[in-house]
């Protein structure tokens, strides 16, 4: 076993976390139009109404949510896993707090026994760490972090 966790992995995990993400909405989305296809115009016409703008809304807000889990999904295939010797897309951190893979805003993933953060380039740990080398530390939202290891 690796003293670290694997970047194939945990890529691999992400994209199915968010294809299933992806497939939940689109279910969510036909359920939406079947409902509103079926929705008929009764003597109560205001509630009628309100009732399929507010469809139109949530049909509105699951159609970015698509877009938004599309596109992160097209960022994260083309995320080198190859290994890394700087903080830049791709790298994982090994730092006094855990694990963080630097490639999409998506939070924590359990890969086998490893609890790995995925966060963006643009977050603010990221942006701190960039020009650090191992065993050097920073401090962020009142936390001392040292950097360990750059895989």
């Amino acid at each position: 076993m690796e003293n670290h966790p694997n970047k194939d992995e945990i890529k691999d995990r992400l994209l199915q976390l968010l294809a299933a993400q992806l497939k939940e909405l689109e279910m969510e989305l036909l359920e939406l139009k079947a409902s509103k296809a079926t929705d008929t115009k009764s003597s109560a016409g205001d509630k009628f109404e309100t009732g399929r703008e507010t469809m139109g809304q949530t049909q509105q807000m699951l159609e970015t949510q698509k877009g938004n889990l599309k596109g992160m999904s097209q960022d994260l295939e083309k995320i080198p896993v190859s290994p890394s010797e700087t903080i830049s897309a791709g790298a994982l951190l090994q730092l006094s707090i855990g694990w963080i893979w630097v490639g999409i805003p998506y939070g924590k993933v359990k890969i086998g026994d490893w609890e790995v953060q995925a966060v963006s380039s643009n977050a603010p740990i990221v942006k701190t760490l960039r020009d650090k080398k191992i065993g050097e530390e920073i401090s962020l939202a009142n936390k001392v972090i040292r950097l360990h290891g750059i895989f």
